[in-house]
This record gives C-alpha cells, sequence and structure tokens, in this order.
C-alpha cells in the first residue's frame, strides 16, 4: 500500500488475477513497467500496491 501497511486480501486478489493477465498478454503488463516513471507493472498499478525494498 502507499502507507507501508501489509495489502489487504482485495488488493492481494486483484494483484495476483492482474498479474496472470499481463503475463497471458505477451507480457505487456511487464513491458509496461519499464516505461512507467513509478516502475509499476500494470498488476501493482491498480491494485495501488508497490514493492518495498529493506
Amino acid at each position: 500500500q502507499n502507507n507501508g501497511d501489509n495489502i489487504t486480501h482485495k488488493q492481494a486478489f486483484t494483484r495476483f488475477v492482474l498479474a496472470i493477465i499481463s503475463f497471458a498478454v505477451v507480457g505487456l503488463g511487464f513491458v509496461y513497467q519499464l516505461f512507467n516513471k513509478d516502475n509499476l507493472a500494470w498488476h501493482d498499478k491498480h491494485s495501488n500496491t508497490y514493492l518495498i525494498k529493506n
């Protein structure tokens, strides 16, 4: 989430489903990440999540 908390079940489900779709569409959802200013793939952008490196 944007505040650093753990994601909700709804966000996790949305992220999972969209990641599968992103991969199924010739990986375009992941390629999008290369051109997005925030480096977010489709599944991250639409589930309002991002990875935090510790």
